[in-house]
């Protein structure tokens, strides 16, 4: 069985799709068969690996028929899905068939002020569910930065909400060019805080 890796915000420009595509060729440069599946309405991922020599196969998301998609139809080990934003409805149906929820979120007060509403959703799946599937990982991080400092004392003093992840994904020029993933480090360093690889 194929492990599902979801990637939702319900907030655009979190870097969804750059994680997405930055995870699955992390987990593939580690020897795990790995694939994007996009189904955000922008294609972004899916127009790039067309566009472009991905180092991952890049399937267009099927949303009248996920499951059959992502459990029965793509022969991957591991599928690493981006989401699109402000569609609740599609982010729940994807967190009922994923192993992992990943939710990108940049340290911004603007951004953890919505995040709420992203936690809330997958919550809901959880219980559903009765299994956890939530982890917050902080991207576009820059170190010196007061606000950056200040979001994450607030995500810090509510960890029972929103279980952070260790690792953190900085805010570098090499993440926002067009073009294969070349640094995968900081990528990798997640998956294995998660025990995917």
């Amino acid at each position: 069985m194929a492990k599902i890796i979801v990637l939702a915000n319900l907030k655009g420009g979190v870097a969804k799709s750059t994680s997405t595509n930055h995870f699955a060729h992390a987990a593939q440069a580690n020897g795990l068969d790995s694939c994007i599946v996009d189904f955000d309405p922008n294609a972004t991922l899916y127009s790039q690996g067309q566009r472009l020599e991905l180092g991952v196969p890049v399937y267009r998301g099927n949303l009248e028929d996920i499951v059959k998609q992502l459990k029965e139809e793509i022969q991957h080990d591991y599928i690493f899905v981006d989401t699109p934003p402000n569609n609740g409805d599609v982010i729940t149906r994807l967190c009922l068939v994923a192993d992992e929820v990943i939710v990108p979120i940049s340290p911004t007060g603007y951004d953890l002020d919505l995040l709420a509403h992203t936690t809330r959703l997958i919550s809901e799946v959880e219980g559903i569910r009765n299994t956890a599937l939530l982890s917050i990982l902080i991207t576009k991080y820059r170190l010196n930065l007061n606000s950056a400092k200040e979001a994450l004392d607030k995500l810090g003093a509510n960890m029972e909400k929103f279980p952070v992840l260790d690792n953190r994904i900085r805010l570098l020029d090499v993440y926002s060019k067009y073009q294969r993933p070349t640094k995968l480090d900081e990528y990798e360093d997640v998956l294995k805080e998660l025990e995917l690889i």
